[in-house]
Parts: structure tokens; C-alpha cells; sequence
């Protein structure tokens, strides 16, 4: 996982942080992190909901 995106398991939902202040702007690298994030929770058949948030 990416410096720039931080995962958190709660119960069935995920929530997925943005870090990079002062804006919490995509990069590349967190653009990539965040599509290989989501290709895991996919086969996570505990995970129901993603929330993203900044």
C-alpha cells in the first residue's frame, strides 16, 4: 500500500484515507495504489462498502 492512501477494516466496511495535504490531491502513485486496493477488497467477500474519504 501507498504512503499517500491508508486502509482501515471496519467490521464489513473499508475506509480508504487520502494523505497528501495540503489538498489530498490523486497522484500517479496513489492512483495505482488506490486501483490495487480496490482489486483486493473486491476478492475480500467480507467487505461490503468502501468509503473514501480526505
Amino acid at each position: 500500500m501507498s504512503e499517500l492512501i491508508q486502509l482501515e477494516k471496519r467490521g464489513h466496511i473499508a475506509v480508504l484515507t487520502i494523505a497528501n495535504p495540503p489538498a489530498n490531491t490523486w497522484t500517479a502513485d496513489s492512483l495505482a495504489a488506490l486501483k490495487e486496493t480496490v482489486e483486493e477488497l473486491n476478492a475480500d467477500r467480507n467487505i461490503f462498502a468502501l468509503v473514501v474519504t480526505g
